[in-house]
């Protein structure tokens, strides 16, 4: 895994304008080492949501959990993920806006980027 200074750019620039969240099965301990490698730790503070226990991504309970925990309506949220299944259809189910970001031709996600760092021109147009 390798940083990239301009995701911690990127990052920096959307602080003001939104909330981070990380939405991951592994746990906790591992998300935070991850984050902290890539040099993006201090964007997301307490907003780390595992799957540790019975709250899952794939059971799409994890998303309204988020939305629950963030006191926040479930439009008011977009969610980034690479993977289809435990990403962006759960999210969807929930009535969240999702962005796929990947090389797949095919998405049920709202938006589609192929890198993380075309981001910003994703959220502009939200």
């Amino acid at each position: 895994m390798e940083t990239n200074p301009k995701v911690k750019l990127l990052f920096s620039e959307l602080k003001d304008d939104f909330n981070f969240v990380v939405l991951s099965d592994a746990p906790k301990t591992w998300i935070k080492k991850v984050l902290a490698h890539l040099e993006v730790d201090s964007y997301f503070h307490d907003n780390i949501f595992s799957g540790e226990g019975d709250v899952r991504k794939e059971f799409y309970n994890a998303f309204e959990e988020i939305v629950k925990d963030l006191k926040t309506e479930a439009d008011n949220c977009i969610v980034i993920g690479d993977q289809e299944d435990t990403d962006i259809l759960p999210a969807k189910k929930v009535g969240l806006k999702t962005v796929y970001v990947g090389p797949a031709e095919k998405t049920e996600a709202d938006y589609k980027i192929n890198n993380i760092l075309e981001l910003k021109n994703i959220l502009n147009t939200i």
